[in-house]
């Protein structure tokens, strides 16, 4: 049998990008394939429920990646490029010491190891594969995210250094509202432009040239690519395997929700009140963040005065943030009243037990659409516009955009007003996302497949 001969490595370019692989991993447990979760990315507070794990390579605490990254760092101007020499050796040998056969991955753009294990898996005549990711994405979207965060006035060095991109990776820079946007910041990517393994084309998820398929959420996402000059030869809609997750736990809610509630220490006969947190490291400026994080705080303190005691609030904590960070957007009044969770229970079984539904912008509120609740996203008033991208299209979710208009949405809640247009929720499930239940089943089909041409 195929699957007997096969080796998967599931790669992560992220910790809590672990969690998207779960579905895949309960399948491979299930029929006896062997696989990896490999990352290179450093410990955070959200790898300490994965550290544990037996099927996951650290790179980063291997002694010998350790000692070089440190001698490394004290090498100028050509340190960062000296390991990146050492690590695309160290790719080549992970892959070939560890018999893979297919190389799935998060991510194909993230500097530097997620380009370089393509690379390296392409020159072995390994394929790869892009997994899905939960949310749209856009060229458009990923222009403003950049021109958002990006410094108004850089120095004369950095001029310098944008010119040498421009010139030595063009892709890299795009022009938006009448100014150049770089997708990686200048002092990043220079040590890297010899190498070449960067993707063609950074400004959309899957235009690396060493992936050998691409795996998308939605036919919204697949006609996206395809338009943006992808080969549809190259593209697979399969849905996001996470969001089976949520339509399994749709089955049997009622019980779910008694369970859970019970699990984080809430009434088991409330309502439940779902706050899906968000994060704003490295994605705005400073002073951005901190008038959002001013906002945050009325918003929460509205949501803690305006929400029914009938209600439990919960607030699931961003996996990139601490408990602390989120409670600093809190007042203590808020904190009394809502509920933190970190690693509690999961996002997806928080989203099918919710009664009402509020984001800032998560990437969950695709996995939202699949219930048949109120979905509110709240716009802070510095969030870029490809927030306004993704969730003006989605017909089904009430928009905030200030804390008034929260306010009255609320007491519309207490009073029992807001309906849901099951109508607008289908056709936005249509577009956004599959929820059939079977995105696992289609993922899993795609390895088989690509596994079987490259072993005839």
């Amino acid at each position: 049998m195929l699957a007997d001969s096969m080796k998967i490595c599931l790669y992560a370019h992220n910790w809590h990008y672990i969690d998207l692989y779960q579905p895949l991993i309960d399948e491979f447990e299930t029929r006896g394939i062997p696989y990896d979760v490999v990352i290179f990315y450093p410990r955070t507070e959200t790898a300490a429920r994965h550290v544990t794990r037996k099927d996951v390579i650290e790179l980063s605490q291997w002694p010998s990646i350790r000692s070089m990254e440190a001698a490394c760092s004290k090498v100028p101007f050509i340190g960062e490029t000296l390991f990146a020499i050492f690590m695309s050796r160290v790719a080549r040998r992970l892959i070939i010491g560890n018999a893979y056969t297919v190389i799935v991955t998060t991510d194909d753009r993230a500097l530097f190891f997620p380009p370089l294990l393509l690379r390296s898996a392409a020159r072995l005549g390994i394929p790869t594969i892009l997994y899905p990711i939960e949310t749209l994405e856009t060229p458009e979207g990923n222009y403003d995210a950049k021109a958002s965060g990006a410094p108004k006035a850089p120095t004369l060095v950095k001029r310098l250094a944008r010119a040498v991109v421009s010139h030595w990776y063009p892709k890299s820079v795009a022009s938006y509202h009448g100014a150049s946007v770089y997708f990686f910041a200048t002092s990043r990517v220079l040590p890297f432009l010899i190498f070449r393994f960067l993707s063609v084309d950074p400004w959309l998820r899957g235009m690396h040239q060493d992936l050998a398929k691409v795996a998308v959420n939605s036919r919204l996402q697949f006609d996206i690519n395809a338009t943006y000059g992808m080969s549809p030869k190259k593209l697979v809609l399969t849905g996001s395997p996470i969001h089976d997750t949520v339509a399994r736990a749709l089955v049997d809610g009622a019980r779910r929700k008694t369970v859970l509630l019970r699990r984080i220490g809430a009434g088991s006969h409330k309502k439940l009140f779902l706050v899906i947190g968000t994060h704003l490291r490295g994605v705005y400026t400073p002073a951005a963040a901190k008038r959002i994080t001013a906002e945050f705080q009325r918003v929460f303190d509205t949501l803690s005065t305006h929400i029914p005691n009938s209600y439990e609030i919960v607030c699931k904590v961003h996996p990139n943030l601490e408990l602390g960070e989120q409670a600093a957007m809190m007042s203590e009044l808020a904190i009394r009243r809502i509920r933190l969770v970190k690693n509690e229970c999961g996002t997806y079984e928080l989203i099918a037990a919710a009664d009402c539904i509020m984001t800032f912008g998560s990437s969950a509120i695709v996995a939202a659409l699949a219930t048949r609740v109120p979905v509110l996203a709240y716009r802070a008033k510095d969030f870029s516009s490809s927030f306004d991208e993704m969730h003006g299209a989605l017909r089904s979710v009430r928009l905030l955009y200030d804390a008034d208009y929260l306010m009255r949405t609320l007491d519309d809640l207490q009073r029992g007003s807001i309906r849901v247009d099951l109508d607008a929720r289908m056709t936005d499930t249509e577009r956004f996302g599959v929820f059939d239940g079977r995105n696992t089943t289609r993922m899993m089909q795609l390895i088989e497949d690509v596994a079987r041409v490259t072993a005839s």
